[in-house]
């Protein structure tokens, strides 16, 4: 919404009196909606101009978009940084690091990477770490190798989205090694690292994955995984994953990627024989004018 549409709607509510200083106080507590909570905000800021002692207590509401937006509005009265802002680098939404950084290196000195590797030793380390992630550089790979050892869940996971940012394609092992992990945060913040640097793995390789891995979520990341691209190699494993059990709720989205193929790449004899034997065993499952189709194809790129 528009800070011009955010003016006029929480102009109705407030220019009138409808809402005053202290019932919207305790709605913006109250509500959960981010479009209502940004009407009750804008009409704070407009019609009630709140101290900064109020500003510092909406900067710790539990909605990202509140405290964003407090921020930009303290940092239009402020004209600049002010002291405190440093602690908001820690906060846990991602919008709100970024805003805080840009201020931080408009108006001051702050090393921020050194401020993230000091705050390691705090109770957030997980967002110190993170932090690392996004301001610091490969040097920074061996500082945060050791937490993926870490025996609470929630750093290992930071660790792992830190070690995307900073090891990019050269994670490729590493992040396999975690997508594969039991914990179900883990494997999804690696699968979020391979997917963000466009990592890919032999379609073989994740397939076989898939039939003796026995994690529900791990077999759903390898399915995604394998529905990437559109080539020969993946399809007769998307056609024989297609109707199992573990990724029923990814049906609409393999039959999608079955239907998308590349037209004019040569395949081997094997790997058409190994698509046409899938065909067969799916003739009862998946629709006979996409199976016909998958066969037409096959005549213009087997070898």
């Amino acid at each position: 919404m528009t800070l011009e549409c955010q003016k006029n709607v929480s102009g109705t509510f407030f220019s009138d009196k409808i809402l005053d200083h202290k019932q919207a106080g305790y709605l913006l507590k109250m509500e959960k909606h981010t479009y209502c909570l940004s009407i009750i905000l804008a009409g704070i800021f407009r019609f009630y101009e709140p101290r900064i002692e109020e500003l510092d207590i909406y900067l710790n509401n539990k909605s990202a978009l509140v405290r964003r937006m407090t921020l930009e509005y303290k940092y239009s009265l402020m004209g600049g940084s002010w002291d405190g802002l440093e602690a908001n680098l820690l906060d846990n939404n991602a919008g709100v690091r970024k805003y805080v950084v840009w201020v931080l290196q408009k108006y001051t000195d702050l090393d921020i990477l050194n401020y993230y590797i000091q705050a390691l030793e705090g109770d957030k380390c997980h967002i110190a770490i993170i932090g690392i992630g996004e301001n610091g550089g490969k040097d920074q790979i061996d500082l945060l190798i050791p937490y993926l050892k870490n025996s609470n869940t929630k750093i290992v996971k930071s660790s792992i989205l830190a070690l995307g940012k900073l090891m990019e394609y050269d994670g490729y092992e590493l992040f396999w090694k975690y997508l594969l992990d039991p914990r179900l945060e883990v494997s999804k913040a690696a699968f979020l690292s391979i997917c963000r640097n466009s990592i890919k793995y032999n379609e073989k390789k994740l397939f076989d994955e898939y039939k003796s891995n026995e994690n529900y979520h791990t077999k759903r990341y390898l399915a995604l995984l394998l529905s990437r691209g559109n080539t020969w190699e993946r399809l007769p494993y998307l056609l024989h994953i297609y109707n199992d059990i573990e990724v029923v709720q990814l049906q609409d989205l393999l039959l999608c990627k079955i239907m998308r193929r590349e037209l004019y790449n040569k395949i081997s004899v094997e790997q058409a024989e190994l698509i046409r034997n899938e065909v067969e065993r799916k003739k009862d499952i998946l629709p006979k004018e996409i199976l016909d189709k998958i066969l037409f194809d096959l005549k213009y790129v087997g070898n």
